[in-house]
């Protein structure tokens, strides 16, 4: 791993604590809001607002970009290997945090459909 790539994963390993929960919270919120009100319209109150809009579309776009970019910087690193091993050796014992992000990631992109049979099953709705 090159200097530069070491720098860039030290960086994600510190800016991860800044983007996940907030993300966390926007996808929770956004399974809800896709399940059980308008999902077309998802935070209307923060929306309404500049910099309510750019505060959620820059934790938005900021965690599927360090997401891109751990991956990116894994996959240089593998050598035919297991992925576990190479996690390891990449992020040592912060690769946890790439799982967990993948994770809310996950959340964010299920289809709509399930939101709303989830959150009526509950009695959320």
């Amino acid at each position: 791993m090159t200097a530069a790539e070491r720098a860039i994963v030290r960086a994600l390993r510190i800016s991860w604590w800044a983007l996940l929960v907030p993300f966390a919270v926007l996808t929770a919120r956004f399974s809800f809001e896709r399940g059980c009100q308008d999902p077309y319209e998802l935070l209307r109150p923060v929306m309404q607002h500049q910099i309510g809009a750019l505060t959620v579309a820059v934790i938005y776009v900021g965690s599927y970009v360090w997401f891109v970019a751990a991956v990116i910087l894994s996959a240089r690193q593998w050598d035919g290997g297991a992925v576990a091993h190479l996690l390891e050796r990449v992020w040592g014992h912060h690769a946890w945090k790439l799982v967990v992000l993948g994770a809310a990631l996950l959340v964010e992109n299920i289809p709509r459909v399930f939101w709303h049979w989830l959150y009526a099953a509950i009695g959320a709705c």
